[in-house]
């Protein structure tokens, strides 16, 4: 069918003026509307949401019109001319041509009709096509907020003004030796936001004509705004101050260009009427807190501004996350400058969990609970501080995806969640979406204080899950640009499981030893040898272990602790249990309250291998005393080890699934990579226990 005739039969079935129907009656509809959106005080986005309906309405109602009112009319034509065709006999073995029979006697007949709904729907298509984009555009505009320009910045946000106009403070104490105090007050926050380079700032100078213009348009919003239209300010300031007795009580809020929508109203501030920089200095504060923070909203956890000077704490603390007495001076220094500042009070909470001071962490969630609020977010993130302190791993990680959706694309977060899907929950088919909505690329690795971390999970997620060469592709390019033994710890693991040359091992530790140091080179052998006795290889593990005790020169006293454990578990993995039981015990003597419960249940299985069971039997005494709080199912996990290496399986399984209920993690090293546990790991109770939080 020609495009002529097409045209021509929309006309012959009035489509195009239903069509036309349509849209004026779109339009005056919308102009009706307009006219009592007013007087009915409809909302704003009432015009808006119908035009979106009415554009998506458009197509719809081109296919009524064929459904209800062409096509009928079609296929009873069509109809008729198959009933005539029968009537009188002709087919198309006789010769006579029906289609050129009933075009010409205005009839159409099936195959006319196909082609005419083919040309139809391609136009009906091309105009939901248009009616959809125009409907998402206009959404865009006028419906997606801020945050979803953490996505896509510059499709979102159209260019915004960085000025800021500054207005006189009003005197309210009928006072006029006080007007020199508003001039302070602007002429204080002026300074602040200009020093600290937040904005451009537009003064009560320029804007002295129009100052009283501006206020009106607050009572009447259909005054004209040529002023906010001409200076283009994002925002505007503006305050007052009064007198109550010996006092002044000073007041300010934040408005947008138009001055018709407060975006925040400071709480008072109130001081001593002879001195009231104090007054404006706080004010000060506030009005910087809030500029600074307000294009955070999703980092944001206060309820209100914090002080600025509180804020610079916490964010030069945040840049030297990793130097633990820095780090934690920065956060006090914080909360000593705003004692309302939740946000740092909770970096304080999780420095100390994350050092291993449960009991100080714990006290401090207390106080945290005692303070919050009814805000959702701060409610949320003290659950999963309280279901930390509780060993509660399920609901950490329950908790913390839900401040995880809040905010994604913030690293500290990001690495928190996938730590937690891996580590506390044994998820890590959960890892990679989590570690893929913080884009790697251009980062530069030695700035960024989580991508080190961030990239250790990730691979050992990807072990966990087999993929082995994943891991690797992605951990070589980013090797020797930090230093420490995260990463080549992952990469070993890869290497041995996705059984890699011995060849690409060795290079790797020979890497390590010049680079790191001979320390870090020691911990990375053993490692290598475990994981050689994990994949069955055990020659191999033997000649790593060799190297780690050939490393050693000097005589047992003169041994630094770290070293000393070393040695002394690479003669156990060598079945040399004499001078494993040795160097062990003289480590755990050393500092007898400060070993790690594993140490105690490794002496006493290796007191076992040297027939001495009464000696085993003390240092089990000693793990049985080691029970209190915040153990998170260490003991229990080292009774286990025990009885795993004893052999005795109702016991082992008994006290390893109190160790998982207790919050015992999921680590390279614990549960099926532990090498006690290894004739248990393919047990319908064990793998039951893997799966204890999911």
């Amino acid at each position: 069918m020609k495009f002529s005739e097409f045209l021509g039969e929309c006309r012959e079935n009035d489509v195009f003026k239903n069509l036309s129907i349509y849209v004026v009656s779109s339009w005056v509809l919308l102009q009706v509307i307009s006219l009592l959106a007013d007087p009915l005080n409809l909302p704003k986005a009432t015009l808006t949401v119908l035009l979106i309906i009415l554009l998506i309405g458009f197509p719809l109602y081109g296919f009524f019109i064929w459904r209800y009112q062409i096509k009928p009319d079609f296929y009873e034509e069509a109809s008729n001319a198959n009933q005539f065709t029968n009537l009188d006999g002709a087919s198309a073995k006789e010769g006579i041509e029906l289609d050129s029979v009933f075009s010409d006697t205005g009839v159409h007949n099936l195959s006319s009709i196909g082609r005419f709904q083919k040309m139809y729907f391609i136009g009906l298509g091309a105009l939901a096509t248009l009616s959809l984009l125009a409907s998402f555009f206009i959404i865009r505009t006028n419906f997606i907020k801020s945050e979803a320009a953490v996505i896509m910045p510059t499709l979102l946000h159209p260019e915004i003004s960085d000025k800021i106009a500054v207005l006189n403070f009003d005197n309210n104490t009928t006072d006029k030796n006080l007007d020199i105090v508003g001039k302070m007050a602007v002429d204080w926050i002026m300074h602040g936001i200009t020093q600290n380079k937040v904005a451009q700032v537009i003064s009560p100078k320029i804007i002295e004509d129009y100052s009283n213009v501006l206020k009106a348009s607050i009572l009447d919003k259909g005054n004209d705004k040529t002023i906010a239209s001409y200076l283009k300010p994002s925002k505007v300031i503006s305050g007052s101050f009064y007198r109550n007795g010996g006092k002044l009580l000073f007041q300010a809020s934040i408005t947008d260009e138009h001055m018709d929508k407060t975006l925040v109203a400071f709480e008072p501030v109130e001081c001593d009427a002879n001195e009231p920089l104090k007054c404006i200095e706080a004010l000060n504060q506030r009005i910087l807190g809030f500029l600074v923070t307000e294009d955070k909203p999703l980092e944001n956890l206060q309820e209100r501004p914090p002080m600025y000077e509180a804020f610079q704490y916490l964010e030069q603390a945040k840049a030297k996350y990793g130097d633990d007495e820095e780090y934690i001076r920065l956060v006090n220094a914080a909360i000593e400058t705003d004692s309302t500042f939740f946000e740092a009070k909770v970096n304080k909470a999780e420095f100390y969990y994350n050092q291993g001071e449960y009991a100080i962490a714990d006290s401090l969630v207390g106080v945290l609970l005692k303070e919050s609020s009814t805000n959702n977010r701060q409610s949320n993130i003290l659950k999963i501080l309280e279901s930390l302190l509780s060993g509660n791993n399920g609901d950490t990680y329950k908790y913390l995806l839900n401040e995880y959706q809040i905010n994604p694309f913030e690293q500290e977060t990001n690495a928190s969640t996938m730590t937690v899907a891996l580590q506390f929950v044994n998820r890590p088919q959960d890892v990679t979406a989590i570690f893929n909505e913080v884009p790697m690329g251009g980062i530069e690795f030695n700035d960024c204080v989580q991508c080190e971390f961030q990239y250790y999970i990730k691979g050992l997620a990807d072990i966990e899950l087999g993929n082995y060469d994943t891991a690797i592709a992605m951990l070589e390019p980013v090797m020797g640009k930090k230093g420490g033994s995260l990463l080549p710890q992952v990469l070993i693991r890869a290497y041995v499981k996705g059984d890699k040359p011995y060849s690409t091992v060795d290079k790797l530790l020979d890497n390590a030893k010049l680079t790191d140091g001979v320390d870090e080179w020691r911990s990375l052998c053993l490692l290598t040898g475990q994981e050689y006795l994990r994949v069955g290889d055990s020659e191999r593990a033997r000649h790593f272990f060799d190297m780690l005790l050939s490393s050693n020169k000097q005589n047992l006293t003169d041994i630094e602790d770290k070293t000393l454990k070393l040695l002394a578990q690479a003669h156990f993995y060598k079945a040399n249990y004499k001078d494993a039981e040795q160097m062990l015990k003289d480590y755990i003597d050393r500092n007898p309250t400060k070993r790690r419960v594993n140490d105690l249940s490794l002496l006493a299985v290796i007191y076992q291998k040297n027939k001495k069971p009464r000696e085993a039997a003390k240092m089990l005494d000693r793990l049985e005393k080691r029970r209190g709080m915040y153990k998170y199912g260490h003991v229990d996990y080292a009774f286990a080890q025990y009885y795993a290496a004893m052999g005795d399986e109702e016991k082992f399984m008994e006290h390893l699934l109190q160790a998982v209920a207790d919050g015992k993690w999921f680590d390279s090293t614990s549960f099926h990579h532990d090498l006690f546990f290894q004739p248990f790991k393919n047990k319908d109770r064990f793998k039951e226990i893997l799966n204890y939080w999911n």
